[in-house]
C-alpha cells in the first residue's frame, strides 16, 4: 500500500504549481505584447520600441522563474530535502514580501495561505518524507 502524501508536501507542491503556471502564462502574455510593441515600434527606434525589447528581456526571466517554481513542486512531491528547503524559504519570503498587503482582503488570504504552508512543511510528516534534519 503506498504511502500517504503529508498534507504540507501536497499543499506547497500545488501552490508552487499555480505559481508557476500563472507566472509563466504572464511572461508568454508579456513575450507576446513585447514582440508586437518591438516590431511596430521599434523599427522606428522611438521608446516604445524600447519597451517592447524591455518586455521581452523581463519575460525571459519570469519564464526561467517560471521553470524553477515548477521544477520545485515536482522534486517537492517526491521528497527531495533540497526541494523541502527552497520551497520553505520560499514560503518565509512570501511571509515577508506579503505583509505590507495585509490590507487587502486578497493579501490576506495569500498570507494565511502561506501561514499553511510553512505549518505544513515544518510537520513531522513532512520533514521525515524529506529527509529533513534540525
Amino acid at each position: 500500500m503506498a504511502k500517504k502524501q503529508p498534507w504540507g508536501i501536497t499543499l506547497a507542491t500545488i501552490l508552487l504549481l499555480v505559481g508557476g503556471v500563472l507566472t509563466l502564462l504572464g511572461a508568454l502574455t508579456s513575450l507576446f505584447l513585447g514582440t508586437i510593441l518591438g516590431l511596430s515600434f521599434g523599427l522606428a527606434g522611438d521608446v516604445s520600441g524600447y519597451a517592447g525589447m524591455l518586455m521581452i528581456f523581463m519575460a525571459m526571466i519570469y519564464i526561467a522563474i517560471s521553470i524553477a517554481y515548477l521544477a520545485v513542486a515536482y522534486f517537492l512531491w517526491n521528497h527531495e530535502t533540497w526541494a523541502w528547503w527552497v520551497a520553505l524559504i520560499l514560503a518565509v519570503l512570501g511571509l515577508v514580501m506579503g505583509l505590507p498587503t495585509i490590507f487587502t482582503i486578497m493579501g490576506i488570504l495569500m498570507l494565511v495561505l502561506t501561514i499553511f504552508v510553512v505549518i505544513g512543511l515544518l510537520q513531522k510528516d513532512s520533514k521525515r518524507v524529506c529527509k529533513v534534519k534540525f
